[in-house]
């Protein structure tokens, strides 16, 4: 009887079956529920930190003036809720201050002022008339201006070239967190 001979293994069958074994093994140790614990994550977020800031080593003392302004900055990228609560302290804010009304006659002008809040700067002025029912011809705003020896206050001149006593009500448009 003829014996049958097993042919001899090749170099290359052998690493290919180690090779083999070695990734069925890999993805059984990854599927292990014992490395999903929450110390092995805890360990793997903190090594990706020390990986990330190895990779951006600057901190923000290292941005220079101007640096990141808003064509460099994605729409959408900076909200609310990204931002701490003291980040938006030192914005700049508007508000309208409403002044004194100002009673002028027949033929006269009048002058009024209104003092912005402290810390802020008047930008801007206006003047109105409380009762705008009826028409008026010859009235208007002979100046407006902030005050050159106070910037908080803004100064209005009006003018009544009509036959009867008109009421203006005037304001300052104020501004703060400026420089």
């Amino acid at each position: 009887m003829r014996t049958i001979r097993m042919p001899r293994l090749s170099p290359t069958l052998l690493v290919a079956v180690a090779a083999l074994v070695a990734a069925l093994a890999g993805t059984a140790i990854a599927s292990d529920p014992v490395a999903n614990t929450a110390v092995s994550k805890k360990k793997t977020k903190k090594i990706a930190n020390k990986q990330i800031d190895k990779r951006l080593p600057w901190r923000t003392d290292d941005i220079g003036d101007q640096a990141v302004t808003e064509g460099k900055i994605q729409d959408g990228a900076v909200t609310d809720a990204k931002l701490s609560a003291n980040a938006l302290s030192n914005a700049i804010k508007v508000t309208k201050v409403n002044g004194p009304q100002l009673s002028v006659p027949t033929g006269e002008s009048r002058s009024g002022n209104t003092t912005c809040p402290s810390g802020s700067v008047a930008i801007s002025g206006e003047a109105f008339l409380d009762d705008d029912t009826d028409s008026h011809v010859n009235l208007g705003i002979a100046s407006s201006r902030r005050d050159p020896g106070n910037a908080r206050r803004w100064f209005i001149r009006v003018e009544n070239g009509t036959t009867f006593t008109e009421t203006w009500s005037i304001g300052a448009i104020c501004i703060s967190g400026v420089g």
